[in-house]
Formats: C-alpha cells, structure tokens, sequence
C-alpha cells in the first residue's frame, strides 16, 4: 500500500481485513489484533487440521489475524462438499464461542 500509495500524506491505511491501521501522515503501522484474544485459532486450526487429514490436496494457511483451509488442489467435488461441512462444524463450534466471522471463500474457508 505505502509503496503505491504512500506519497498522499492524508490517505489512512487498513490491512489484513482491518488488523493493522496507519493514520495518515504517519509512518507507524499500528497492530489492533494484538488487542483481541486469538484462542479461537487453536480450535479452528483443529478442525481444519481434520478437513486437511480428509482432503488430499488441501492445506492450511496461517495468517495474523486469520487461519484459512484453502482446497483448490484437491478433487473439486469432495473440495466443495467438505468444505460445506467444515464451514457447518465451524459455525457451530468456534462460531458459536468467538467473536469471529466464518467465511467460505473461492475454494477456501476463512476463519477471521
């Protein structure tokens, strides 16, 4: 952003889904994630892990604020059905306990 961006001093920044600010005319990045309790992580993580062990071809993404089991790779139909059910398992579980959103992507499912 700041290499295309960043010669407009008043222009304010926001990446990764508004986990990091930079007001304008600062150089600063500030990290709002640091602010929030990201145990839901290692439930999510769980139950990718399982969608992963079940689904040659798919893996996981690990991001600052969000973990994200992509399937492109794998068979297109089992990818899409799976990926159903771990979005299913999601909401009721890690969903239903956090303040997170669940959310299916192209080929993906994201946890934020």
């Amino acid at each position: 952003l700041g290499q295309h961006l960043g010669h407009i001093s008043q222009l304010g920044f926001s990446a990764e889904h508004g986990s990091f600010m930079r007001d304008p005319g600062s150089e600063e990045w500030i990290n709002l994630a640091e602010k929030f309790d990201m145990g839901w992580q290692v439930e999510a993580m769980e139950v990718f892990q399982k969608y992963t062990d079940r689904v040659p071809g798919s893996f996981i993404e690990r991001k600052r604020c969000a973990l994200t089991w992509h399937y492109r790779l794998a068979d297109p139909e089992q990818g899409v059905h799976m990926a159903r059910e771990c979005h299913k398992e999601l909401e009721s579980t890690v969903g239903s306990k956090w303040d997170v959103e669940v959310m299916p992507g192209k080929a993906n499912v994201e946890v934020r």
